[in-house]
């Protein structure tokens, strides 16, 4: 079933036109081949260069969508065969096997193969990562911890919102190291963290690139949405914000409800033209001041956070692709229903496969921990799958708290960790059933020890 995948992945995506948009003028110039002026490694560039790079690679639209299907296959396989290797009992290997293809081939996923934007990149290069990961804590070599710290680069800069993910993996590979008192282990976890600040300062590092192309920084333009019509607290943020040391000549262009007027980057890009002082004052003090708006107003930061996260963990479909995996299948990973194409949705987004996924992976923990099957079973992996979770989830709170808008928009910020999520609780189901299923031989003459004792 790996083996095919790529072949089914390019047979979904080669029959389609590549779908573009104004953004997608920001990653690539369309229609090139090698042009890398759109590339840097100082943050320089508008986007980060995990995107802008691989792009450039291919020639034109159709070969940068048959490159996104071919990285899409390489990563989903290459963790539906690092996972697999965990698991004894050949009913649940291959069950996982097939889960993680599966989830590739849905409409969620692929679809995204045919959009000229960062989205694609950065969500393989993730699951690329997590596999390379599993592949790591199995057992630690610096071989295996170079193409681990390879893939994590890449990862963390194809989007700014991912480096949360890097922490958690940097985490649990501390906690590894801890355990197996192996320096390799240590050495990755360091590299992460390295990556994690680079990445951070990189991205803030590209508000002068966004002002020169647009007269905004991007943390500027960011502002735009926590006083905009889907912020559930927009009022009472706008109304704070009105009694900082913000330029009034800013708030032109905001209604009393705290929409803004024309959309988040028109109503910046044309409140900009008339008050720069805008731009200055957004660019050195807005992380800063909605940073601590949140912190002091818990019950308003949950209900943003309730508002959206519902959305943030719903992968949406876009692009034009007839998926291979139909969406009853589909459902069962990723829970989002039926949705027109580049379109608003018209359903109500829901999460509960992917909850009860979670639950049955904590579950599951439980009856092996219970049952005392955790000796000579693949803990570490465990822990990186915890970290992965645990990192994951923070970017999607993170990512919800700093980006209010349409749903199917709200899913596109946060779909490489969303992705991270479901892969990460499904293989934990996997290797907690395995562990269940099969005790490992040497974790039963341990009890047999413990129970008749010399």
């Amino acid at each position: 079933m790996v083996l095919v995948l790529p072949l089914v992945k390019l047979l979904t995506v080669i029959p389609v036109k590549a779908s573009t948009y104004p953004d997608s003028r920001s990653y690539v110039r369309l229609g090139s081949w090698m042009d890398f002026s759109l590339t840097s490694l100082d943050g320089s560039s508008l986007r980060p260069w995990g995107v802008t790079a691989w792009l450039a690679l291919w020639p034109g639209e159709p070969g940068i969508v048959i490159g996104h299907a071919l990285l899409s296959a390489v990563a989903w396989g290459a963790l539906a065969l690092a996972v697999a290797g965990l698991v004894d009992n050949p009913v649940v290997r291959r069950g996982v096997a097939a889960s993680l293809v599966l989830i590739a081939c849905t409409a969620q996923i692929a679809s995204w193969d045919s959009v000229i934007l960062g989205e694609s990149v950065s969500l393989s290069t993730g699951i690329l990562a997590l596999a390379a990961l599993v592949w790591l804590v199995r057992d630690p070599g610096w071989s295996r911890a170079g193409l681990f710290a390879a893939a994590a680069l890449w990862f963390a800069m194809t989007r700014p919102n991912v480096f949360p993910v890097l922490v958690g993996w940097a985490l649990s590979l501390v906690l590894v190291g801890i355990l197996r008192r192996r320096v390799v282990v240590w050495a990755v976890a360091a590299a992460l963290v390295v990556f994690s600040g680079y990445s951070y300062a990189y991205n803030i590092g590209s508000d002068a690139a966004w002002t020169a192309a647009y007269g905004a920084s991007r943390t500027t333009v960011s502002l735009a949405y926590p006083i905009g019509p889907w912020n559930p607290s927009s009022r009472q943020i706008l109304a704070d914000l009105r009694k900082s040391n913000a330029p009034r000549c800013m708030f032109g262009g905001v209604g009393q409800n705290g929409a803004v007027v024309g959309g988040g980057m028109t109503w910046v890009t044309r409140t900009v033209a008339k008050c720069p002082a805008m731009n200055t004052w957004a660019t050195d003090n807005w992380q800063r001041w909605y940073l601590n708006w949140l912190v002091t107003h818990p019950a308003a930061t949950m209900g943003i956070i309730v508002s959206q996260v519902p959305y943030s963990l719903a992968p949406t479909i876009w692009g034009t692709v007839a998926a291979a995996t139909p969406n009853s299948v589909a459902q069962l990973y990723l829970g989002t229903p039926d949705l027109p194409q580049d379109a608003h949705p018209t359903q109500s987004y829901h999460v509960q496969p992917l909850i009860l996924w979670l639950l049955g992976a904590v579950v599951l923990a439980i009856a092996g921990a219970r049952r005392r099957l955790w000796r000579a079973s693949p803990w570490p992996v465990d822990l990186a799958l915890a970290g992965s979770l645990v990192g994951s989830m923070v970017s999607v709170l993170s990512s919800a708290l700093l980006i209010q808008t349409a749903p199917f928009e709200v899913a596109q910020e946060s779909l490489a960790s969303a992705c991270i999520i479901t892969a990460a609780a499904v293989s934990a189901v996997a290797v907690g059933l395995d562990r269940v299923l099969t005790p490992r031989r040497d974790a039963r003459a341990g009890r047999r020890a413990e129970a008749h004792p010399a």
